[in-house]
């Protein structure tokens, strides 16, 4: 009998086939390891620099109001002024929270350069010829990522969690005289 051989052709495999399974799964863990970091990262500074604008409008708000901590009817002193002009206008942007609004004068003398800073209205009227006055704003607020993530694996991880921050502004106090009413 005459001896039979069996012949199995094998192809070779293409790698492209394993390529192809492996690369939508690389994409996914490139993308969930930097693209979205990124993203929540590039939403909180984002709001950063909202904050500081909302910080900036209630520093003119307190810096041009005739009086700090007594107000009359049409005219808001600065400690009232403030915290309405900081909330109206983070009230336009999402992910921010306000948490607190402060208020304080900045006062600087001309000759020794020595700071003194309050939360309080001045005991004695404005000294414009020995000292500069300066009302500072400072906000502080809750900034949150897009993406929020509070499970306990990447709860600690900075920037999947609203990021606590303060911002303080000041600006020249436009009416000094009303700054001991």
């Amino acid at each position: 009998m005459p001896y039979l051989r069996l012949v199995v052709k094998t192809q070779k495999r293409s790698p492209c086939g394993t390529s192809a399974l492996e690369l939508p799964l690389a994409m996914f863990a490139l993308l969930i390891i930097f693209v979205f970091p990124m993203i929540n990262y590039g939403t909180i500074f984002l709001r950063y620099a909202l904050l500081e604008s909302v910080a900036r409008e209630g520093a003119h708000a307190a810096a041009t109001a005739h009086s700090f901590s007594t107000g009359s009817s049409g005219r808001p002193s600065s400690l009232e002024a403030t915290p309405t002009t900081v909330g109206t206008y983070a009230s336009r942007f999402t992910g921010i929270d306000i948490v607190s609004t402060k208020v304080s004068i900045i006062s600087i003398n001309r000759q020794t350069g020595a700071v003194a800073i309050t939360t309080q209205k001045l005991a004695t009227p404005a000294n414009t010829t020995n000292y500069l006055y300066f009302i500072q704003c400072a906000v502080t607020a809750d900034l949150h990522p897009l993406v929020e993530y509070a499970l306990p694996p990447l709860s600690s991880v900075p920037g999947l969690r609203p990021w606590r921050t303060t911002v303080a502004i000041k600006q020249v106090a436009e009416n000094p005289q009303g700054l001991n009413e």
